[in-house]
């Protein structure tokens, strides 16, 4: 989610039940163990772009609207949830950093998320490793305890670079840092609902509101029904390919015992044939010394005698 649109509790708790009730809840947002662990996925909320994003109502500050942020997902009864940071807000609105510290007092950590929001498509990986560096001061003079961990990385708008020498270039600079990569499987634009909402506040619409409420919950609903749809293909796809991994082992394992089977057949044949031909040169020889010491007739029937008693007559 982007921190930024100043819903009111009631509706912020709407879309939390929501993906609360969803499937793809797991056991870390509610208070009994599923029977089957392994068929209930887990989500991990998190928020990008503190401590600004969009603009804001009129009569509303910032700190204002974290704070209806913190209390939802409180009432709600979710655990710590990360907050992605660009710090350089709280230069140009120093009054922001107050937004930070409200968001680590109640409990939520926070990670980086660039310094200026870059996006590391339309840079070069040099600018994007030090924007992101920049951003780390900040977070360590917020994250003091040692128990708690800044290093989690979200990309600005989710991109990792356009080509395979940024990829591996930043994979190789956030590893080198200690960072691990926050990921996005489930996500809606729900930033688009903050300009018009401050227009329709300033002007005080409270029938465009309530239009903006109903299509900001209708789109939230929407994308989880979206994602838990994609989420149980994926699920049938990996069980599916299991499966065939499976047999397909199971197939070679079978091709190499039929090999094997063969093999050994082979193997007994050429020792069978090769057990022939001693034999028939062995009687060769016999008849040799036979016919030398004795005439050719007694000796033919003693070689066949010595051939019939170990099976090799035709």
């Amino acid at each position: 989610m982007y921190y930024g649109f100043p819903m009111q509790n009631e509706i912020f708790k709407a879309i939390l039940a929501a993906l609360l009730l969803s499937p793809l809840m797991g056991a870390s947002q509610s208070q009994t163990t599923p029977a089957n662990p392994v068929s209930a996925p887990q989500i991990a909320f998190t928020f990008d772009d503190l401590p600004a994003h969009g603009p804001l109502p009129a009569n509303e500050t910032r700190l204002q609207v974290i704070s209806k942020i913190v209390s939802a997902l409180h009432d709600a009864g979710l655990p710590p949830i990360y907050g992605f940071v660009n710090g350089y807000w709280t230069v140009s609105e120093p009054v922001d950093i107050s937004v930070l510290q409200a968001w680590h007092d109640a409990g939520n950590p926070l990670g980086n998320h660039t310094w200026s929001h870059m996006n590391l498509n339309q840079h070069t990986l040099e600018e994007f490793e030090a924007d992101s560096s920049e951003n780390e001061a900040l977070l360590a003079s917020l994250m003091k305890n040692k128990n708690e961990d800044w290093h989690w990385f979200r990309f600005p708008f989710l991109a990792e670079g356009d080509t395979p020498e940024k990829k591996a270039g930043v994979r190789a600079f956030l590893a080198q840092h200690g960072y691990k990569v926050a990921a996005v499987t489930m996500s809606f634009g729900d930033y688009l609902w903050n300009e018009p909402y401050a227009r329709c506040k300033a002007k005080d619409d409270n029938k465009s509101i309530a239009l903006l409420e109903s299509s900001y919950l209708d789109a939230a609903k929407e994308s989880i029904n979206y994602y838990r749809q994609a989420c149980q293909i994926k699920r049938m796809q990996r069980t599916i390919m299991c499966r065939q991994s499976r047999e397909a082992g199971l197939l070679g394992e079978i091709g190499r015992s039929k090999v094997a089977i063969s093999t050994r057949r082979r193997r007994a044949s050429i020792k069978i044939a090769s057990f022939h031909s001693s034999s028939v040169i062995a009687t060769f020889l016999m008849c040799c010394s036979c016919m030398w010491a004795h005439s050719m007739l007694k000796c033919c029937r003693a070689c066949w005698r010595f051939t019939a008693r170990r099976g090799f007559s035709s």
